[in-house]
């Protein structure tokens, strides 16, 4: 909607006794619908009383509406006073339908033949585009000071928030890590929980499903509203008689790809961006302590976390590889080690 009332300012001389109301004599209106759909109303109103009322089987009265320069022009009438009010209506373009964005407008108001605007207006809609995000949660192998490898598994959720847009065809493409194996995946829906402790989120609808796609393109359908698929995965298991001694990184994102209502063309996409976990941890950690003279005292500390049988405890060896220089004898730096391993244990050495 663009006002037109601050004309009556512009126009109203300094001497006194002038009306209130200037008269709109030889101004028209003018816009450029360039960016947006077919106008499909438009309204001018004196006081809030009707002097043009178009839709768009009909004719502008006084106005020109060219559909293919997507040009507006509306001529005041003989008569005419400020303040008056005009209101136009147009389709939004594909590119608003399908994903979103922001809308502004900026009408004009010229005198006669001048090109120089006297006086303009402008405004603009946001309509909020959807978004998509990525979590997760783990189930590591940590129980108070001990660690079991088995049964580890990362379960991502892939969020989708488009409350003001319905996404149709909705799809969702989420390749996991090759040393994860898929579990299951399900498609959740937020209700908002009435009761505190409820699970907010609703699988009792489709779609889930039973086996990976082997594409990795999970099809959600058409929707509108916050859900999320969710996706479970579990984590390698070490080889019978081994440990898990370090941490493995795994790197997940989500893209998603959807289209707009019949009678519009082209798609939408979106991401995730990456989201990474760690999991395990270093059974080996190194510190150093106060150097004394030339001498650095390093420690290596082997945790195994309850993991390994006593006989693969008692092969366990730890390699440190000791950088030395040229002014530094073997012979004096085999019998630091061999020091400290007496006075600390060799377990922790």
């Amino acid at each position: 909607m663009i006002q037109i009332e601050a004309i009556t300012d512009l126009l109203k001389p300094d001497e006194e006794g002038y009306p209130d109301h200037a008269l709109l004599d030889g101004y028209r209106f003018e816009d450029d619908l360039t960016g947006f759909g077919d106008l499909l109303s438009f309204k001018v109103e004196d006081n809030g009383t009707p002097v043009v009322d178009y839709d768009k089987d009909g004719a502008i009265d006084n106005g020109i509406y060219n559909e293919v320069e997507k040009t507006l022009i509306y001529h005041f009438p003989i008569g005419a006073t400020a303040p008056q009010t005009i209101t136009f209506q147009t389709k939004l373009s594909d590119d608003n339908l399908i994903s979103g964005g922001t809308v502004s407008n900026t009408g004009y108001l010229y005198k006669d033949e001048e090109t120089k605007p006297r006086k303009w207006g402008s405004d603009k809609v946001d309509i909020p585009e959807p978004s998509f995000t990525k979590s997760f949660d783990l189930k590591d192998g940590f129980d108070n000071e001990n660690y079991n490898p088995a049964g580890r598994q990362i379960t991502w959720y892939i969020e989708v928030n488009s409350p003001d847009l319905k996404l149709y065809n909705l799809k969702i493409y989420d390749s996991l890590d090759d040393e994860l194996t898929w579990e299951s995946a399900s498609w959740q829906v937020w209700t908002a929980a009435t009761n505190e402790g409820d699970n907010p989120w609703s699988t009792t609808s489709p779609p889930w499903w039973t086996a990976q796609p082997g594409d990795s393109i999970y099809e959600i359908g058409d929707f509108q509203g916050r859900g999320r698929l969710v996706i479970v995965a579990l984590i390698p298991n070490v080889e019978e008689g081994e440990i898990s001694a370090g941490k493995t990184h795994f790197d997940n994102e989500a893209t998603a790809t959807w289209t707009g209502p019949e009678g519009t063309t082209g798609s939408g996409e979106g991401a995730t961006g990456e989201v990474g976990v760690d999991v395990g941890y270093n059974a080996i950690t190194k510190t150093v302590g106060t150097i004394v003279g030339r001498q650095i005292p390093w420690t290596d500390k082997v945790d195994l976390k309850g993991q390994g049988s006593n006989d693969y405890i008692e092969a366990l060896t730890v390699y440190d590889l000791i950088i030395r220089d040229s002014e530094t004898k073997e012979s004096d730096l085999i019998s630091k080690i061999m020091n400290a391993k007496d006075e600390a244990g060799e377990e922790d050495v």
